[in-house]
């Protein structure tokens, strides 16, 4: 959910037709230039597009463009997820990436994950901002909102089956904390 503009030209400009953007690399909230670790997808006819966020006039915007990877429809692809048309859906190559550096170097033992997310893949954005305990518009102050996106978890469990190796869950915090004996502890605090 990182922000970046569209493929720049060597000169540092990009064109895409109906705005012209100039900039030194590409941009993203978290200062290291082109990564990325959200990318929104959407089809549009018969195309599928990714969504940038750059500059123009003095304000972050959302514009769609040409995907920066074709590899970017795998995980939608693997999901068995059709998009209509205007319909978006979210991939995160860098989630997967991290699961299996992690897994790599593990040598024995387990990778617990959590976070808020989905059990299965679909469409739709989760990318948000909060601001003063209250959502926001992720684009208005860039630095000075928390920012999120949805962990998804059966892309993750895709991942983890393809390694080889096993996954359990994902399963709801309550359900997890109940089998840790959180019911016992809240009792034997009383």
């Amino acid at each position: 959910s990182d922000v970046c503009s569209s493929d720049l030209s060597e000169n540092g400009t990009a064109d895409s037709g109906d705005f012209t953007v100039t900039t030194a690399s590409p941009l993203n909230f978290s200062g290291i230039p082109g990564e990325t670790k959200s990318i929104a997808v959407t089809i549009r006819g018969d195309r599928i597009l990714e969504r940038y966020v750059t500059w123009i006039d003095g304000w972050f915007t959302e514009v769609e463009d040409e995907l920066s990877d074709a590899a970017l429809t795998a995980p939608i692809d693997a999901a068995d997820v059709t998009l209509a048309d205007g319909q978006l859906a979210e991939v995160r190559p860098a989630a997967e990436a991290w699961l299996m550096d992690v897994a790599a170097r593990l040598e024995r033992g387990i990778v617990l994950v959590i976070d808020y997310g989905h059990t299965e893949s679909g469409t739709g954005e989760t990318f948000q901002a909060v601001g003063r305990h209250a959502y926001a518009d992720p684009l208005t102050a860039p630095g000075a909102l928390d920012l999120t996106a949805h962990v998804d978890f059966q892309a993750l469990s895709r991942a983890v089956e393809a390694m080889g190796a096993k996954g359990f869950g994902p399963i709801e915090q309550s359900q997890f904390l109940r089998r840790l004996g959180i019911e016992q502890r809240a009792a034997s605090l009383k």
